[in-house]
């Protein structure tokens, strides 16, 4: 640091006292203090002036380094809102989308949970209707026990007088087995399928018997209790008898040589058939040769009533 100048006091007395005052202003001092001084701000001012370039550098250069780390960060952000913006357009959509697809599942659910109600009234409607079936097939079941159990004693009753077997086979369906009706094989069965299902019983017939549907016919008004008290022999030789009548006759061309109902049909006692013996004779065929379907029975006379055990 410069020392400093200490200027001493004047005294103006003394000095206008001289005869030449004179006053001694030090000016190499002031000179040399003035230079010392400029140089000093001249100094300052460099070193000012260095500082501020240098703080101005460093400015510039963290300004530079802001800009651009805010432009990139600027851009990132603008990338970043384009994306967010394309996924909010996105969500957007899948809003809608999900609000449609709420709206016609409450719609649905809707019409199902009407469909449930009519459906629970029906299902009540018809847990009424089994209930009230249940009931009536519980007093028909007991009603048909109650017959049954009357009607089991007059079923063997009935099985035993005619001879047969009444069994079930399907609904509506009974297979009716009769012996005893063969003189030469007592235990020879012929059997009857009988329909039950409506008012007029229906029978798939054997091929001896498909040649009486009028028997059948006669047989649908025939009492049971008949049947109970006629043996079944005497009953089908009746109906074969008035059946004979009205039907055209034809002779079986075996040895029992018995006239029989319809043409082309079997021989009610032996089995055999055919066209009638002229209508042979006169085209000039041979007699048939007899069968061994049983023993034919003596001509004129008619086959004995069965005898059930």
């Amino acid at each position: 640091m410069a020392r400093a100048l200490r200027v001493p006091k004047l005294d103006l007395a003394s000095i206008l006292a001289q005869q030449n005052p004179q006053i001694d202003l030090r000016l190499d001092a002031y000179e040399s203090s003035t230079r010392s001084f400029l140089k000093a701000v001249s100094a300052y001012a460099q070193n000012a002036q260095a500082e501020i370039t240098r703080w101005k550098t460093t400015h510039v250069a963290g300004k530079k380094r802001i800009a651009e780390k805010t432009q990139n960060e600027t851009h990132a952000c603008k990338v970043r809102e384009l994306e967010l913006i394309a996924e909010l357009e996105k969500e957007h959509e899948e809003r809608k989308e999900a609000e449609l697809a709420v709206a016609a599942f409450e719609r649905q659910l809707a019409s199902i949970k009407d469909q449930c109600a009519l459906l629970d009234a029906e299902i009540e409607q018809r847990r009424a209707v089994v209930n009230n079936l249940h009931r009536e097939r519980e007093r028909e079941h007991a009603l048909l026990n109650t017959h049954a159990s009357r009607t089991s004693s007059e079923l063997t009753e009935c099985e035993f007088r005619l001879c047969s077997v009444v069994e079930g086979i399907d609904k509506d369906t009974i297979l009716v087995r009769f012996t005893h009706i063969d003189p030469a094989d007592q235990q020879r069965e012929f059997s009857v399928v009988v329909d039950v299902s409506a008012d007029i019983y229906r029978s798939s017939l054997a091929r001896l018997w498909r040649i009486c549907p009028a028997h059948l016919d006669g047989l649908n008004r025939v009492p049971l209790l008949l049947c109970l008290r006629v043996p079944v022999a005497a009953h089908i030789s009746s109906a074969w008898t008035s059946l004979m009548g009205r039907k055209s006759r034809a002779k079986c061309q075996n040895l029992c040589r018995r006239p029989f109902g319809l043409r082309g049909a079997s021989c009610y006692y032996c089995g055999g058939g055919g066209a009638p013996a002229s209508s042979r004779r006169a085209a000039g065929a041979p007699p048939r040769r007899p069968t061994t379907r049983g023993t034919p029975p003596r001509r004129g006379a008619r086959p004995p009533p069965p005898e059930c055990p």
